[in-house]
């Protein structure tokens, strides 16, 4: 347990950071003025409180006059070495000039530096009373007058600002350096970047890691050393530990010219030179911090060019995660690796990660024991896939907790991922006699966005020229025997998950047959462009003979967005009741208007001009007339069923149209212009169509 604070006692503020001279003063307020016991009057005890603070009030005013003074001082320090270093702009001499030349304070020599600096750039005259300043008004304004009269400016000549800004512009040294293009034959390692999951995985064979001497500790949890042997096959790759006696490889450590104290950057330089012996890299790591990457600096030339060079940073913590996230791509060469940056969320409860096209997710506890985790694609359950050696991959797996949930979901994707340097997955195949493989054509898949777009344009060449578009019947009973096939290899994958997770693969295999027919829909990045009578065939919608774009929106959260020829841009968001539910209304935007309005989100939204045709199609709803606070941002069409809608009022209670509201008003300004005609026989109807007509436009409205 800690100690009683007794602050009576001079040494509790003592540890507190308290001078002597404080500590001494305040431990004699309280002697003084002790609390009274909790059984005293509650005003009494609030009185010994006042008494106290009254008596603490010259301390406390010393304390905050030291800690001003104290603050000035650093702040005249830090810009006194800047200026020494060759740091420093016009404006911090003109600070210290200030403090020299007149005996401002901080604050008052940073008004004098504003003033000055705006009569030596040739700004006009202009008071800074909105920032932050302890010194009266008064007070800051002289010190800005003296400053602009100190830096040329003159107050009583007309044309003072003018002369000013033409004497600025003539000055060389008011103008910026010209930047300094410096080429580096190679970036030091203190302007790496910090590892990431974007890049290429790398053999451990090719894998260089510099470490500091101080990351490896007696706890595993923070031994980089220990850490990074637990890979399997990390073992092949070169680790450098950088010692007191300069570097040494990792199973050098036990010498005793290990820890002789050596850091003369000649003979360390020549050390790692040794321990590189000219070998080729792709992926180099550098865990050094402080003095330590100082030095890797300083001969940094003698590290090799790699593909990727990252480096540690921040905090501890950080450090660990960084160097997790560099091991994360290291493999031995015999499985594959996919790359790529996996995005990772959370819907509620599920944590998930997308890589490519696979997304593994977490679905709830498992049968017996464990967390179960899908991975999946657009189509439902990534069944028929395989390694690269043809072992099968499960699309379904048990966690034995959720600590190792995201690590094994990150291994699983990039096993299933597309494999460096090829684009795609291995499709499991029982059989390839019949040249299924071939005309499955995996490598005429849709190509991705960040493609070239020569390639693009090949790629749609060659699936407009193919030779089987020929022959349509031909091609159609080829197809058909292929899909038949296809669900052979299925109906092989899913016994396989069945006979080896029991009723877990069976719920699996059921959902897998569901999802068949939906494996063979075009891609939304494929599909064709057609006619509106074709869309309208395939239960679409059509309006207007113009070429269609048929698409089926999947389940959940999805957006469609569109962009002309002339770069404008259009969103279509349909969202449902659920998460994943189905669509039941889209949120359409538009983006390149130019006009903004502030939103509910602390964001701005574009505004755009919209009509609708209502009224049997005639009349039309136009927002061009209205301002920019009553144009719309978003439009959102509800996809609702006929018995979804409102029951519609019945037309006695509905308000008036505009005609017949002008009518009534017309009737009104008469009965009030001339109330003694003839038309007062008609008042008390009058009066009865004006409050029914306020009671349907304002039901809870009162009488005034």
């Amino acid at each position: 347990m800690s100690e009683a604070f007794d602050p009576a006692d001079p040494a509790a503020w003592l540890s507190r950071g308290r001078s002597p001279e404080h500590a001494a003063a305040i431990a004699a307020a309280w002697r003084t003025f002790p609390d009274l016991p909790s059984d005293a009057p509650l005003s009494d005890r609030m009185a010994r409180g006042r008494e106290r603070i009254a008596a603490m009030r010259s301390v406390n005013d010393a304390i905050a006059a030291e800690a001003a003074a104290q603050r000035e001082a650093t702040n005249f320090a830090f810009t006194e070495d800047q200026i020494r270093r060759g740091l420093g702009s016009d404006r911090d001499i003109a600070i210290m000039r200030g403090r020299e030349d007149h005996a401002l304070s901080w604050d008052l020599a940073n008004r004098y530096a504003d003033g000055w600096y705006a009569a030596h750039v040739g700004w006009p005259h202009h008071y800074s009373d909105a920032i932050p300043c302890s010194a009266s008004l008064e007070e800051r304004h002289a010190a800005y007058d003296q400053g602009f009269s100190d830096g040329g400016g003159d107050r009583t000549d007309l044309f003072d600002a003018a002369r000013r800004t033409l004497v600025a512009g003539m000055r060389r040294d008011n103008l910026p350096k010209d930047p300094q293009i410096i080429l580096a034959g190679r970036p030091v390692p203190s302007s790496y970047p910090k590892p990431s999951d974007h890049h290429r995985p790398a053999r451990w064979s090719r894998r260089l890691m510099i470490v500091g001497a101080d990351h490896i500790d007696s706890d595993p949890a923070w031994d980089f050393l220990s850490l990074t042997l637990a890979r399997p096959g990390a073992e092949a790759a070169t680790i450098i530990v950088l010692t007191p006696g300069g570097f040494v490889g990792a199973e050098a450590l036990d010498e005793p010219n290990a820890a002789t104290p050596s850091m003369d950057h000649v003979a360390a330089a020549n050390q790692l030179t040794a321990l590189l012996q000219n070998r080729e890299y792709d992926d180099v790591l550098v865990a050094l911090q402080g003095a330590d990457l100082d030095l890797i600096d300083t001969i940094g030339h003698i590290l090799p060019l790699a593909r990727t060079m990252e480096r540690t940073r921040n905090s501890r913590l950080q450090q660990r995660t960084h160097l997790r996230t560099w091991l994360d791509r290291g493999f031995n060469g015999t499985d594959a690796a996919a790359q790529g940056h996996i995005r990772w969320g959370k819907a509620i409860t599920s944590l998930y990660g997308s890589l490519g096209e696979f997304t593994a997710r977490h679905v709830g506890p498992a049968p017996g024991r464990g967390h179960l985790v899908r991975v999946e694609t657009r189509s439902g359950l990534a069944c028929g896939f395989a390694t690269t050696d043809g072992t099968p991959l499960d699309p379904e797996f048990v966690v034995s907790s959720k600590a190792k949930l995201r690590g094994t979901i990150a291994t699983t994707l990039r096993t299933f991922g597309p494999e460096a340097g090829t684009g795609h997955v291995r499709v499991l195949l029982p059989d390839d006699r019949f040249g299924f493989l071939d005309r499955l054509d995996l490598t005429r898949r849709p190509l991705r966005r960040d493609r070239p777009i020569r390639a693009r344009m090949e790629h749609h060449r060659q699936r407009r020229h193919r030779p089987d578009r020929l022959a349509p019947r031909r091609v159609a009973a080829a197809r058909h025997t292929d899909q038949q096939r296809h669900e052979q290899v299925l109906d092989v994958a899913s016994r396989h998950r069945a006979s080896t997770h029991g009723p877990v693969g069976r719920a699996a295999s059921a959902l897998s047959h569901e999802n068949r027919r939906s494996r063979f829909m075009a891609d939304i990045t494929d599909l064709p462009v057609m006619s509106r009578a074709d869309a309208v065939s395939l239960s679409f919608a059509g309006f207007n003979d113009v070429p269609h774009k048929a698409i089926d929106v999947p389940d959940g959260a999805f957006t469609i967005t569109a962009k002309t020829s002339e770069n404008r841009r259009v969103t279509f968001c349909f969202m449902g009741k659920s998460y994943d539910g189905p669509a039941r209304f889209v949120d359409i935007q538009f983006h390149d208007r130019g006009t903004t309005i502030p939103n509910a989100n602390d964001g701005v939204s574009p505004t755009f001009n919209a009509f609708a045709v209502t009224g049997r199609g005639r009349h039309v709803t136009d927002s061009r007339p209205l301002d920019e606070a009553h144009k719309p941002s978003i439009l959102v069409l509800l996809m609702d069923e006929a018995g979804d809608e409102p029951a519609h009022p019945a037309p006695s209670q509905l308000p008036m149209n505009d005609r017949d509201i002008s009518s009534l008003l017309r009737r009104a300004a008469t009965v009030i212009a001339a109330p003694d005609s003839e038309i007062r026989s008609g008042r008390e109807s009058l009066i009865g169509l004006l409050q029914a007509e306020a009671a349907k436009r304002d039901p809870r409205g009162r009488e005034s």
